[in-house]
């Protein structure tokens, strides 16, 4: 067998020195790097305080709801007296920062109404949260948990 001597070829760079082309390369994955953790760390500062406004509108909705609750269960003179020694939770004070509790009794249309709002300073701003509920009437149902009865005149049915 025989074996041809390798000829040089001009545009083989294989064995060429690298004068500068390293630095140009190392230079560029430094500006990269640096975009990459400048970019990545503000986004993690922005979904730290994503998750920290979530939490904060879950206490206040969780806060508000479980006073609601309590307040449309009752007849209208019981909640205007709730409305009065209605206080913040000890939770939702130790969570949310300078809360404030508006509550009002609204009579509209559709009945009376509770509009309870929360709000809160929250980085250099105040917000808040709203939630309205309505006063069950004693007249027309007795328990707000049990389903309707049907009318035995309208089904058909015997009565017993």
């Amino acid at each position: 067998m025989t074996v041809f001597p390798r000829t040089k070829n001009k545009f083989d760079l294989s064995n060429a020195p690298r004068s500068g082309v390293t630095f140009v390369e190392v230079l560029t994955s430094i500006m990269l790097m640096t975009a990459v953790i400048t970019t990545t760390t503000s986004l993690g500062f922005r979904v730290h305080h994503l998750w920290r406004d979530t939490a904060y509108q879950r206490v206040a909705s969780n806060e508000l709801a479980n006073h609601l609750d309590h307040l449309t269960r009752l007849t209208r003179k019981d909640a205007e007296a709730a409305l009065q020694t209605l206080e913040v939770s000890p939770l939702a004070k130790q969570t949310l920062h300078e809360t404030e509790l508006e509550k009002t009794l609204v009579e509209d249309e559709l009945g009376v109404r509770i509009r309870l709002r929360l709000s809160w300073h929250q980085r250099n701003h105040r917000t808040g949260i709203e939630l309205s509920g309505w006063l069950v009437d004693p007249q027309t149902e007795t328990d707000p948990t049990k389903p309707p009865q049907a009318d035995p005149a309208v089904t058909g049915d015997k009565q017993p």
